[in-house]
């Protein structure tokens, strides 16, 4: 049976250090498992494998018997009792065999292995066990961090070219630098390029924390699967730091307008071209700022509450009572800011009405928005409207006296 090349060689190597003192007995142990290793890659043919395993058993046999055994042949020669030497003079007792040396050591003639001063070649000392703990912490690690199967084995090929590198030498944090740079840890965690340049930097096991806050929001509210099932979509949450709260807000705020009146949906269209359809994507919508988000569905709801009250509002008209004094303190989603909003456009319309007509009969420039205006909080407007109410006050006032003093007059007649 064909025997490997080179390993003979190195096992006998292994022996004659530990022979030599160059090694302890542990250290040749871990040697010989080292080869047991070796053995067992697959890339060796089955005949290879069975030679490798024969001769490690001779090896370990063999070790066995020369550990019972005295590594140091001693030969007395013969002495001279009366010449009163100590035995050297009479030279060794004979040619040493090939590859030993006779020593003078210790008042006798020693036979000793000749040392070899050649170069070992180098051996893969990394405990097996490490090995295979890097490869189990790796593949525990990929399915912690939510890889798909596809991706887990082709990481897995990954790790095992990293270990035959000698990475697991190091240690699992080299082979996790190495696993960072993959494109397929990239696409995985999509949002940290971003936090990295915003110097906000996280650790996987945060940012699947994130993604699980994500997922627990968006599920809570019933939303349809689609809208969580993809770590694209919590990259983009993440890469524009919102917030598992923030999140929330943009659900709750989407479902109550789209479980609200028709007219908001209708002015949110003519607004900013979001159809009926689109209104839930576009309200979460990570790349979108929520404060605008917010502003925008603040002014489609004020349009239609205005429409529902007789007014004719425009998206610019809207936007300006969105953002005046009392727009930015109303909350459309609440139920009761909601009533306060339909009881404000309800009052309006009634001082509309009126203030037309005195600033018909004032030859004054009016418009509705004016009282929309004042309704909100613009106290130029507010003054307007007051000015008009005391003038017409003041005629009621005139008229009625008048008619006091034609019905004294008349009396007196």
């Amino acid at each position: 049976m064909a025997r490997v090349p080179g390993y003979s060689t190195q096992r006998n190597k292994i022996n004659e250090a530990y022979k030599n003192g160059e090694m302890t007995k542990l250290e040749r142990d871990s040697a010989i498992e080292d080869l047991k290793l070796f053995a067992s890659d697959g890339r060796l043919s089955a005949d290879e494998k069975a030679s490798i395993a024969n001769e490690i058993g001779e090896s370990q046999s063999n070790a066995v018997r020369e550990e019972e055994s005295d590594p140091v042949v001693t030969i007395d020669p013969p002495v001279d009792p009366d010449d009163g030497d100590d035995g050297s003079g009479d030279g060794p007792p004979g040619p040493a065999p090939e590859g030993f040396q006779w020593v003078w050591l210790n008042n006798t003639w020693t036979l000793q292995q000749v040392p070899d001063t050649t170069e070992p070649e180098p051996v893969d000392t990394t405990p097996y066990a490490a090995r295979t703990s890097a490869r189990e912490f790796l593949r525990d690690l990929f399915g912690q961090l939510g890889f798909t199967a596809a991706d887990v084995t082709s990481l897995m090929s990954s790790v095992d070219g990293w270990i035959s590198e000698g990475l697991a030498d190091v240690g699992n944090e080299a082979i996790l630098a190495r696993f960072r740079t993959t494109d397929i840890y990239k696409n995985r965690f999509a949002g940290m390029e971003a936090l990295r340049q915003r110097g906000q930097a996280i650790s996987e096991a945060e940012y699947v924390q994130m993604e699980r806050s994500y997922r627990r929001v968006l599920s809570s509210y019933g939303l349809p699967p689609e809208f969580y099932d993809n770590y694209d979509d919590y990259a983009k949450f993440i890469a524009n730091d919102i917030s598992a709260n923030e999140l929330e807000d943009r659900v709750s705020t989407a479902q109550a307008l789209l479980q609200g009146s028709g007219e908001v949906l209708a002015e949110l269209n003519e607004y900013y071209g979001v159809g009926e359809g689109e209104a839930l994507a576009y309200l979460l919508d990570a790349e979108k700022a929520q404060k605008v988000i917010q502003r925008q569905v603040r002014a489609a709801q004020i349009g239609g509450a205005a429409e529902r009250s007789g007014f004719s509002m425009g998206r610019s008209q809207s936007e300006q009572l969105a953002s005046s004094t009392l727009g930015q303190t109303l909350d459309p989603f609440n139920p009761q800011t909601s009533a306060q909003l339909e009881s404000t456009f309800a009052r309006a319309r009634r001082t509309a009405n009126r203030e037309r007509t005195l600033a018909d009969i004032d030859q004054e420039a009016y418009t509705e928005m004016d009282t929309l205006q004042a309704a909100f909080g613009d106290d130029e407007k507010q003054l307007a409207s007051e000015r008009r109410a005391r003038r017409e006050r003041a005629r009621f006032s005139g008229t009625a006296g008048a008619a006091r003093s034609a019905l004294s007059q008349s009396r007196n007649f």
